[in-house]
């Protein structure tokens, strides 16, 4: 009877200590597991190696750099104003060879400075841009372009010159006037009113330092009237000058022509040929 009750129980027996060993076992796999992770690298998507954040930095501060770059160099492009190169002056050591006092110099004539800009506007079409190169034609070497240099002025066309002073030494000027007879054949009508001996011109000088763009030149747009100088008076034949100034070399001086209000009909038209001066010019004086 104890036999058969302890063969019963036997196989109970084994199975709980097999349930136990294998709890025990897994317990201890488990122990195991963590002890290997925590020798393991953390793969947490919060931990990122410190070569990765400085390599995202470096690369973020040049990406910056590069745009501050594009946008100064863009600012440049669109904001700069348009301003001419400066004139370098070629006259290099002639001012403290000249202060020395010793040097005998020469004597020369003056020099007739004809105007760099010529351009015409218009009263009643204040926006109008009037055309340039009017006298270009077409060669056999290509297309000339002649000095078109017109005096035209009338009661609703006014003529604006400039001029840039040239050479060494010669740095007294004068504005003036020259029209030819009324008998001179030239190659383009010369206009003055029949039965008229004399025109009074209005002269402005403007405020234009530097070279006028005669492509955006019209009646408003002019350079504004910095200084008047009076009327000359202007007949076929003869020569109308205004005072001698002080000039230096390479600068600018512009000014505007039109008719004066005491003066009947007028009305004006003369061109410059390649040998002849008519219209306005500035005569160059010696001061060396």
């Amino acid at each position: 009877m104890k036999n058969a009750f302890a063969s019963a129980y036997e196989p109970l027996r084994d199975s709980e200590e097999s349930i136990k060993l294998l709890a025990s076992g897994s317990q201890s796999s488990d122990e195991d597991v963590r002890e290997k992770e925590a020798y393991l690298p953390s793969t947490s998507s919060n931990s990122v190696p410190s070569g990765i954040k400085w390599l995202g930095a470096l690369i973020l501060a040049v990406v910056l750099v590069d745009i501050g770059a594009f946008m100064y160099i863009a600012r440049l492009l669109v904001y700069q104003e348009e301003r001419p190169l400066p004139i370098r002056n070629t006259y290099v050591g002639l001012d403290d060879l000249y202060a020395v006092g010793k040097v005998n110099t020469s004597t020369y004539a003056p020099i007739e400075n004809r105007p760099r800009v010529d351009a015409q506007v218009s009263i009643s079409e204040p926006k109008k841009v009037f055309p340039v190169d009017r006298l270009r034609w077409l060669s056999t070497m290509g297309r000339m372009s002649p000095p078109d240099l017109r005096l035209h002025v009338t009661d609703d066309m006014h003529t604006i010159v400039q001029f840039r002073v040239i050479d060494y030494g010669m740095e007294r000027c004068q504005f003036a006037i020259r029209l030819p007879p009324r008998d001179v054949e030239l190659p383009d009508p010369f206009v003055f009113p029949s039965g008229v001996n004399a025109l009074h011109l209005n002269i402005c000088e403007l405020d234009a330092p530097e070279q006028i763009d005669v492509f955006k030149l019209t009646y408003a747009t002019r350079p504004r009237c910095a200084k008047p100088l009076g009327a000359v008076v202007v007949s076929p034949g003869g020569e109308a000058k205004l005072p001698e100034f002080p000039c230096k070399w390479s600068e600018h001086h512009a000014y505007e022509i039109s008719c004066a209000e005491d003066s009947p009909a007028c009305m004006l038209d003369v061109r410059a040929t390649q040998y002849d001066t008519w219209g306005a010019f500035m005569y160059q004086y010696q001061t060396v």
